[in-house]
């Protein structure tokens, strides 16, 4: 793993990637940057703050540079829309295709900016088609596939699923220590290897890179201001972090219940069905990793439950979440829900 520095362009010169996100480490090798046109559409999907605009950018910047500095066009799916519709009034539309089609990489940053824009969604197709015939690669990022995103044109999903999509994923705990100590060094916050390890494991698991840099910031502030000792004040900022982002567990279960189709009453009742227990399992399993509510309280709350059940639905789910991907898109589209 190296640093986090980036350049003036914004194009990172270095990663610190972990095991969830491998195969963005994969990508940026200088060997699928030259590859970048063939793997093109490019899509880049997960939750806010976990880099996937500095990575576009810095895809298309490492491949332009390496193709003698082609002309690349940055957009974002807001600006694509309002552009279009002024393009269309303006009877202009040459110039606003010349910009998005004649370019020779073409970045667009959040997808779902299109909702409600099916003509703009159409014209995208367009161009994603005259760029693929052209062999000039496309970056788009998303909060998730175009097709869990309802409003999202069938045709363009298809065309955006054509290509490579990588899940960016929240630094785990290696990559979560590599960068505190990288943010320690670069804002002077003087945490030992000790303390960094110590905020790290009590931190949520799902803390971005830039939550991460806010949570030594709050360290900075209470060293200066708060009349505690630095234990006390290391503590106080982690509490700071776990109460903000502890759901409670009846949101946990209604969330699940919403995202999976089943109704709440299912899940603390009786019923083996398939999908029930699937959601169910997957309630309890959000429920133990995200409060400190014990097995027992869990499974008082669906229907109770004897806690070896809730343990065994738990290390269950567990499992499923890595090689069921619809589970683990569904997870964490209630994280970004409810947390």
């Amino acid at each position: 793993m190296g640093s986090i520095a980036d350049t003036p362009s914004g194009v990172i010169s270095s990663f610190i990637i972990g095991d969830e996100n491998r195969e963005l480490l994969e990508m940026v090798s200088p060997e699928a940057i030259a590859e970048l046109g063939t793997q093109s559409p490019v899509l880049l999907y997960g939750p806010t703050g976990v880099g996937k605009t500095v990575i576009a950018l810095t895809l298309a910047g490492r491949w332009s540079m390496a193709v003698d500095n082609r002309q690349m066009t940055l957009t974002t799916g807001a600006d694509f829309a309002r552009q279009y519709a002024h393009a269309c009034e303006a009877d202009d539309m040459d110039r606003f295709r010349q910009r998005h089609r004649a370019c020779r990489i073409l970045v667009l940053d959040g997808l779902h900016e299109l909702l409600g824009k099916p003509a703009a969604q159409e014209e995208l197709v367009y161009s994603l088609d005259e760029l693929r015939d052209r062999n000039c690669p496309v970056i788009v990022t998303a909060p998730k596939l175009p097709g869990s995103i309802r409003g999202i044109r069938s045709g363009l999903s298809s065309r955006l699923m054509a290509g490579v999509s990588l899940m960016l994923q929240a630094p785990g705990r290696e990559a979560r220590n590599e960068i505190l100590k990288e943010l320690n060094r670069k804002l002077g916050a003087f945490l030992s290897d000790e303390e960094i390890t110590r905020l790290s494991d009590q931190l949520p698991v799902e803390s971005t890179t830039p939550q991460l840099r806010g949570v030594l910031m709050q360290w900075l502030h209470q060293q200066r201001y708060a009349q505690e000792s630095r234990g006390e004040s290391l503590q106080t900022v982690i509490d700071i972090q776990q109460k903000s982002r502890i759901p409670a567990i009846q949101d946990i279960a209604k969330a699940v219940a919403k995202q999976l189709g089943v109704r709440m009453a299912d899940l603390k009742g009786a019923t083996r069905k398939s999908n029930v227990v699937r959601a169910r399992g997957l309630a309890m399993f959000l429920a133990r990793k995200w409060t400190s509510m014990s097995l027992q309280q869990i499974g008082e709350h669906f229907g109770n439950r004897d806690h070896t059940t809730v343990l065994h639905a738990c290390r269950k789910t567990e499992g499923d979440l890595v090689s069921d991907v619809e589970l683990l898109r569904a997870s964490e589209e209630i994280r970004q829900s409810i947390c």
